[in-house]
């Protein structure tokens, strides 16, 4: 566990320094294993936090894979039995549809408080007025609660291919998301899935006698990725055109779902001045080609309006609202030094810069300093 705000500066929806600091304690890893089965809340088979940069900013460097923590069934199985090196593992991760859509914004299955804001009014089709075949047919009532369309019947499926040695690791892992759904209770009923592959690993050069130095790297692809690309809020898997009004069947059979690409890396190095003064320099980069070809859905159809990003000259896109604000690419870059006075003390500071491009190209950068101080018990 470990303790941390609910909230933006807010602890508990209150101002955590007007009496006392009230963090809120968070649970990260809880889990147990028995011979090669493991269950509970642990690191994702996807990731590889043995190659992940060092990072004193909590957010670490993009282009890691993800996801940092989840809910999961995983089995273990050694491979020296068989004269191969290494592990294989494969687990069943806790699913989660996360999207972008017209009508909410970014929302995913476990985003209670963001659904959509209205329902269609009643409205009823007569057929055949006035004669012996006459019917009435209507669409749902207006009354009906609002709802969250994301959902995720199937649990991720990962595989894994871990392999340590005296020099290092290599990693090699693979992710299926075979139900990202978009079902509404109504009359939406759809759904895509995603894949992706990742190789990472760590490497001791051990030049010039220096045996403590590390190069670490990471490299991961695939389509409808989301959260098992850098493990952060702003990426998702899907875009959709699902709008704010949960559609009638007119609108309804306008509704799409889109497939979209990402793709992540970075690279590390950190140099040992002493046994307890090291130093190291880390790059970054997180791409997502973010589909904008959809069409704004309506009562009937849908209209030439993309709902992401219209083209053109436009307030949306010279300012960044809307899904022409959502993050394109992330480029990071740090360089930090750590001194352990004593072996359960680290002291250190870190320079860190941050580059970001929207979909509609606004581009922006951000250079901070963040500095530490961490005792181990």
């Amino acid at each position: 566990m470990h303790w941390n705000s609910s909230g933006a500066f807010a602890p508990n929806g209150v101002n955590s320094l007007t009496s006392t600091t009230n963090l809120t304690p968070r649970l990260r890893y809880a889990y147990a294993t028995l011979g090669g089965f493991l269950a509970g809340q642990a690191n994702s088979n996807f990731a590889d936090p043995d190659a992940d940069p060092p990072s004193q900013e909590f957010g670490g460097q993009v282009g890691n894979p993800g996801v940092t923590r989840i809910t999961q069934a995983r089995y273990t199985q050694p491979l020296a039995p068989y004269g191969l090196l290494g592990a294989v593992s494969f687990s069943a991760e806790a699913p989660e549809t996360d999207s972008w859509t017209a009508g909410q914004g970014q929302v995913a299955t476990d985003t209670a408080a963001v659904t959509t804001t209205a329902n269609p009014a009643l409205a009823c089709t007569v057929t055949g007025a006035g004669t012996a075949a006459e019917t009435v047919s209507c669409n749902i009532p207006g009354n009906l609660p609002a709802v969250n369309p994301t959902k995720s019947p199937v649990p991720d499926l990962t595989a894994a291919w871990y392999i340590p040695q005296p020099w290092g690791h290599m990693d090699f892992s693979l992710v299926y998301r075979p139900m990202l759904q978009f079902k509404d209770g109504l009359f939406v009923d759809k759904t895509i899935s995603g894949y992706g592959g990742h190789i990472g690993g760590d490497v001791k050069p051990g030049w010039f006698g220096w045996a403590k130095d590390d190069i670490t790297f990471h490299m991961e692809a695939g389509e409808n990725l989301g959260r098992y690309l850098g493990g952060n809020s702003s990426m998702f898997s899907v875009t959709s055109n699902y709008p704010n009004v949960a559609p009638g069947p007119g609108g309804a059979a306008a509704v799409t779902l889109r497939s979209s690409f990402a793709f992540g890396a970075n690279a590390s190095y950190t140099h040992w001045w002493l046994d307890n003064f090291r130093s190291y320099a880390a790059v970054g980069i997180q791409h997502h080609d973010i589909p904008t070809n959809l069409r704004t859905v309506t009562a009937t159809g849908s209209t030439g309006v993309s709902p992401v990003c219209a083209g053109g000259i436009n307030s949306a896109r010279l300012q960044g609202t809307g899904g022409c604000g959502l993050n394109k690419e992330l480029v990071s870059a740090s360089f930090g030094t750590i001194w352990s006075p004593v072996a359960f003390v680290d002291v250190g500071i870190e320079y860190s810069y941050g580059h970001r491009q929207s979909v509609s190209n606004l581009k922006g950068d951000v250079n901070a300093l963040t500095t530490k101080f961490t005792v181990r018990f």
